[in-house]
């Protein structure tokens, strides 16, 4: 996948959306909120590494 730089490549879409839709946080999350993100990189062989680590957080 390529990092698009933005939310959702399909922005055109958003007028299409009801607003009730669009105010669900979790999936449109605010400006602010959002610029505090970072994308996340493919691991390649790295992943076994990182799911290790996390499954060991998850169960603490």
């Amino acid at each position: 996948m390529k990092w698009t730089g933005y939310r959702a490549p399909n922005t055109a879409a958003y007028p299409r959306l009801s607003q009730d839709f669009r105010s669900i946080a979790i999936l449109f999350p605010p400006a602010e909120l959002f610029a505090k993100c970072e994308p996340i990189g493919y691991l390649g062989v790295k992943l076994p590494l990182w799911t290790a680590a996390w499954d060991k957080v998850k169960n603490a």
